[in-house]
């Protein structure tokens, strides 16, 4: 990707700043402040503060000329390049860290989805379409295979033999998360009936009294 560089005067060339690669800019901005005349007083002046006025005016100058606006205004208020210099560490860094957190977390949902017990098809689709969602804002890319996998394996367990028909009868890298629900769906009544047995035959065997009065009654 080309990057802006600006020129001031015949000499001078200060790239832009951009957002995910800070550490690399402050590389190129001190091998930049390096080659200069009075490079090393602004490099102490920044790193220091170390301060003549007239070199640290020029530093911050320097310094601004490699900032776009939408970083610049958010840090404006900070008159010497070392205060302006600290700033920027502090502001940069953060949202980098800041970003790392939030993918970290949208992997750590995409590996721990699971089905909620009780809920619907539905409810779980519109779930893991969320998931999915977080994870390209991100930059993951996951393949269909991988994501219809992922879904088929953490259904309640209600969905297990479909689950299972899918994974044998089905190319999952042909389609698509859609494409799967909308086939599994067509199950759902039957997965219906098989959670009300369920909850019946809890309900049952859970009553220590009406087991009591069962046997009571054979015999």
């Amino acid at each position: 990707m080309i990057r802006d560089v600006l020129t001031v005067g015949s000499t001078m060339r200060i790239s832009l700043l951009y957002r995910g690669e800070y550490s690399q800019w402050v590389e190129r901005f001190m091998n930049y402040l390096e080659e200069q005349i009075d490079g090393e007083a602004m490099i102490n002046s920044i790193k220091n503060e170390k301060r003549v006025q007239k070199i640290d005016r020029l530093a911050r100058s320097l310094l601004i000329q490699g900032l776009p606006n939408d970083i610049y205004s958010l840090i404006d208020s900070n008159k010497t390049a070392k205060d302006l210099w600290d700033a920027l560490a502090r502001h940069m860094l953060g949202s980098e860290y800041d970003e790392q957190d939030r993918k970290a977390a949208v992997l750590y949902e995409y590996e721990t989805f699971k089905a909620t017990q009780g809920e619907l098809l539905l409810d779980t689709y519109i779930q893991y379409l969320q998931v999915i969602n977080d994870l390209k804002k991100c930059g993951y890319s996951k393949d269909n295979c991988e994501l219809n996998f992922k879904f088929l394996n953490n259904l309640q367990p209600e969905w297990k033999q479909y689950a299972t028909m899918m994974r044998q009868n089905k190319n999952l890298m042909d389609i698509n998360i859609d494409a799967l629900y909308n086939i599994l769906k067509q199950n759902q009544r039957d997965v219906n009936d098989a959670m009300g047995s369920k909850k019946k035959t809890v309900v049952v065997t859970s009553d220590p009294l009406a087991l009591i009065a069962e046997k009571t009654n054979v015999s």
